[in-house]
């Protein structure tokens, strides 16, 4: 069965849709997609965390390109190294770097998959 697209018009399948509501997602990255991500994931009940590591951003350089209303967390710089065992799913925007040590510091994420759909991959 193909799931129409409200807002840019094409189909995906069913088996494709991902259920993100209630799940801790990080978004690696915080550019047009990664953003884009965010309202996404929220918009579907996501609890997300935005991660970016350029340290000359700033907190409020970020919550200024969400939607307003975001409740997403944001983290910039070094990143928390007992945030991922709390994850469900990442999310690494376009430009990060797939072999980042810290996608697969969690041994039980480490073998459960990826996959690439349009500019975004997903792991969990």
């Amino acid at each position: 069965m193909k799931i129409p697209n409200r807002e840019i018009g094409y189909e995906c399948r069913e088996e494709d849709k991902m259920v993100v509501a209630g799940k801790k997602v990080l978004v690696f990255g915080s550019g047009i997609s990664g953003i884009g991500a965010v309202k996404l994931l929220e918009e579907n009940g996501a609890d997300v965390v935005l991660y970016d590591g350029n340290e000359k951003l700033t907190e409020a350089d970020v919550r200024a390109k969400l939607q307003e209303g975001s409740k997403a967390r944001i983290i910039i710089g070094a990143f928390p190294e007992e945030l991922p065992n709390t994850l469900d799913l990442v999310i690494l925007s376009p430009g990060v770097p797939t072999d980042l040590p810290i996608i697969f510091k969690d041994e039980r994420k480490r073998d459960s998959g990826y996959r690439r759909s349009g500019t975004c991959i997903y792991i969990w």
